[in-house]
């Protein structure tokens, strides 16, 4: 709830389907320096079986419409198996800028 209620949070729909993906992120200050707003994508994802259709590709366009009239960034993580090839954030204007590491606490 906290996600919809308060960021950002749009499902993908199909019609004869119903929810076929969705897209969530947090809009804040960034922690550095608070004049700066900052749109964090946090949740990506669309069902294996649509992610050759426009599902993805819609949720992300309008998710940096919204950043782009609401936030002054917008970041996106992708996981390193992700479909999403980094070609694809570069055409629109994403640079690579970090890398993530993840250590599993058994």
């Amino acid at each position: 709830e906290f996600y919809i209620t308060q960021h950002y949070f749009t499902i993908a729909e199909k019609e004869d389907v119903g929810p076929v993906g969705f897209i969530s992120g947090l809009i804040l200050p960034h922690p550095f320096n608070p004049k700066i707003i900052q749109l964090t994508e946090v949740f990506w994802w669309v069902t294996e079986e649509h992610r050759q259709s426009r599902a993805g590709l819609m949720l992300f366009e309008e998710f940096v419409e919204f950043g782009k009239v609401n936030a002054d960034l917008i970041t996106f993580t992708l996981e390193t198996a992700s479909p999403v090839k980094d070609e694809f954030m570069m055409k629109r204007g994403f640079r690579n800028n970090e890398r993530s590491f993840l250590y599993e606490v058994n």
